[in-house]
Protein backbone atom coordinates (compact mmCIF):
# COMPACT_ATOMS: atom_id res chain seq x y z
CA UNK A 1 0.00 0.00 0.00
CA UNK A 2 1.70 3.22 -1.04
CA UNK A 3 1.51 6.43 1.34
CA UNK A 4 -1.05 8.69 -0.07
CA UNK A 5 1.06 12.01 -1.46
CA UNK A 6 -0.51 15.71 -1.71
CA UNK A 7 0.99 18.50 -3.25
CA UNK A 8 0.51 22.05 -1.87
CA UNK A 9 -0.83 24.68 -4.22
CA UNK A 10 0.27 27.31 -2.26
CA UNK A 11 3.53 29.77 -4.21
CA UNK A 12 6.46 29.62 -2.75
CA UNK A 13 6.91 32.08 0.54
CA UNK A 14 8.89 35.26 -0.51
CA UNK A 15 10.33 36.37 3.00
CA UNK A 16 8.04 39.09 3.65
CA UNK A 17 6.66 37.39 6.80
CA UNK A 18 10.13 37.27 8.27
CA UNK A 19 10.80 41.04 7.45
CA UNK A 20 7.05 41.39 9.40
CA UNK A 21 8.27 39.69 12.36
CA UNK A 22 11.98 40.74 12.22
CA UNK A 23 10.26 44.51 12.17
CA UNK A 24 7.85 43.44 14.61
CA UNK A 25 10.37 41.90 17.32
CA UNK A 26 13.08 44.56 16.68
CA UNK A 27 9.84 47.14 17.35
CA UNK A 28 8.87 45.76 20.70
CA UNK A 29 12.48 45.19 22.14
CA UNK A 30 12.75 49.18 21.52
CA UNK A 31 9.67 50.15 22.92
CA UNK A 32 9.85 48.17 25.83
CA UNK A 33 13.76 49.00 26.49
CA UNK A 34 12.73 53.43 25.78
CA UNK A 35 10.10 52.82 28.46
CA UNK A 36 12.20 50.90 31.08
CA UNK A 37 15.00 54.21 30.50
CA UNK A 38 11.70 56.53 30.73
CA UNK A 39 10.78 54.90 33.85
CA UNK A 40 13.60 55.85 35.67
CA UNK A 41 13.04 59.39 34.88
CA UNK A 42 9.62 59.65 35.05
CA UNK A 43 9.25 57.48 38.04
CA UNK A 44 5.52 56.13 38.71
CA UNK A 45 4.01 58.01 36.10
CA UNK A 46 5.95 56.03 33.30
CA UNK A 47 4.30 52.78 34.16
CA UNK A 48 1.67 53.07 31.44
CA UNK A 49 4.09 52.80 28.94
CA UNK A 50 5.72 49.92 30.30
CA UNK A 51 2.33 48.32 30.38
CA UNK A 52 1.60 49.16 26.64
CA UNK A 53 5.87 47.57 25.63
CA UNK A 54 4.95 44.73 27.36
CA UNK A 55 1.73 44.24 25.49
CA UNK A 56 4.21 44.69 22.45
CA UNK A 57 6.58 42.55 23.22
CA UNK A 58 4.07 39.28 23.75
CA UNK A 59 2.45 40.70 20.16
CA UNK A 60 5.54 39.96 19.03
CA UNK A 61 5.60 36.71 20.13
CA UNK A 62 2.21 35.07 19.67
CA UNK A 63 3.07 36.54 15.99
CA UNK A 64 6.62 34.67 15.51
CA UNK A 65 5.38 31.62 17.16
CA UNK A 66 2.15 31.24 15.58
CA UNK A 67 0.62 28.80 17.88
CA UNK A 68 -3.71 28.53 18.79
CA UNK A 69 -2.90 30.39 21.90
CA UNK A 70 -0.21 32.62 20.77
CA UNK A 71 -2.68 33.49 18.43
CA UNK A 72 -5.00 34.46 20.68
CA UNK A 73 -2.67 36.24 22.61
CA UNK A 74 -1.66 38.14 19.80
CA UNK A 75 -5.45 39.03 19.09
CA UNK A 76 -5.88 40.51 22.57
CA UNK A 77 -2.34 42.71 22.90
CA UNK A 78 -3.72 44.13 18.80
CA UNK A 79 -7.06 44.80 20.45
CA UNK A 80 -5.37 46.41 23.44
CA UNK A 81 -3.03 48.28 21.66
CA UNK A 82 -6.03 49.62 19.39
CA UNK A 83 -7.92 50.69 22.23
CA UNK A 84 -4.60 52.20 23.75
CA UNK A 85 -4.63 54.26 20.58
CA UNK A 86 -8.63 55.08 20.39
CA UNK A 87 -8.35 56.53 23.73
CA UNK A 88 -5.26 58.19 24.14
CA UNK A 89 -6.24 60.17 20.95
CA UNK A 90 -9.44 61.02 21.95
CA UNK A 91 -7.72 62.51 25.75
CA UNK A 92 -4.56 63.16 23.94
CA UNK A 93 -4.20 66.48 25.67
CA UNK A 94 -4.53 65.14 29.37
CA UNK A 95 -1.35 64.54 31.72
CA UNK A 96 -2.04 60.74 31.90
CA UNK A 97 -1.84 60.77 27.80
CA UNK A 98 1.20 62.19 27.27
CA UNK A 99 3.12 59.61 29.58
CA UNK A 100 2.03 56.81 26.83
CA UNK A 101 4.38 57.74 24.76
CA UNK A 102 3.74 54.75 22.40
CA UNK A 103 0.28 56.48 21.30
CA UNK A 104 0.65 59.79 22.47
CA UNK A 105 0.04 62.10 19.05
CA UNK A 106 -0.48 58.78 17.05
CA UNK A 107 2.72 57.17 17.53
CA UNK A 108 4.89 60.38 16.16
CA UNK A 109 7.37 59.99 19.13
CA UNK A 110 8.04 56.12 17.56
CA UNK A 111 7.49 57.84 13.68
CA UNK A 112 4.32 56.30 13.42
CA UNK A 113 5.32 52.64 13.60
CA UNK A 114 2.78 51.21 16.18
CA UNK A 115 0.02 52.63 14.32
CA UNK A 116 2.09 50.90 11.40
CA UNK A 117 2.18 47.55 12.81
CA UNK A 118 -0.86 47.48 14.61
CA UNK A 119 -2.56 47.40 11.08
CA UNK A 120 -0.15 45.59 8.98
CA UNK A 121 0.20 42.46 11.83
CA UNK A 122 -3.27 42.51 11.68
CA UNK A 123 -3.58 41.63 8.16
CA UNK A 124 -1.16 39.41 8.94
CA UNK A 125 -3.03 37.26 11.41
CA UNK A 126 -6.26 37.35 8.81
CA UNK A 127 -4.30 36.45 5.95
CA UNK A 128 -1.95 33.65 7.84
CA UNK A 129 -4.77 31.49 9.85
CA UNK A 130 -3.43 28.19 9.40
CA UNK A 131 -7.26 27.18 9.94
CA UNK A 132 -8.01 28.66 7.03
CA UNK A 133 -5.16 27.11 5.17
CA UNK A 134 -5.67 23.98 6.18
CA UNK A 135 -9.63 24.31 5.62
CA UNK A 136 -8.57 25.07 2.14
CA UNK A 137 -6.08 22.34 1.27
CA UNK A 138 -8.70 19.91 2.78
Amino acid sequence: MEPETTTDPRPPALGVARVLMAGLALFSAWVFLASLIALGDAGIDGIVDVIVSVIWVAIAAGVIHNGTRMRMLAWAGLAFQLCCFVIVSACGEAAWARQCRVWYDAGAAYWWLPAFFVLVTSLWMIISDPRRLAGRSA
